[in-house]
């Protein structure tokens, strides 16, 4: 199925949205087989979602409404992602 699209309703709607923004309440990645196991936030707001088939990690940077490819498997040379978790505190996902 070309154009498949992936849905995660966000149970914390605006999450580090600017206050004049309209809230986020679905973020959708555009591609296929992407099965996401895992979900993660920024403290700046960026939503990081892991894709267990693909072994992709995705980001919809802060108020976006897509997240796109951030960590391709093709260059890292990562199978699956089991978990995903945002370590503001130091740095590191």
């Amino acid at each position: 199925m070309s154009g498949l699209k992936a849905a995660l309703a966000l149970a914390f709607v605006g999450f580090g949205a600017p206050a004049h923004a309209a809230p986020v309440t679905v973020v959708t990645i555009e591609d296929t087989g992407v099965y996401p196991e895992s979900i993660t936030a920024t403290k700046a707001g960026d939503l990081i979602i892991g894709s267990n088939n693909k072994g992709a990690i995705y980001r919809a940077k802060a108020g976006s409404a897509k997240a796109a490819i951030w960590l391709d498997p093709a260059k890292t040379g990562m199978r699956t992602v089991l978990g995903v978790y945002a370590d503001d505190a130091s740095n590191t996902l």
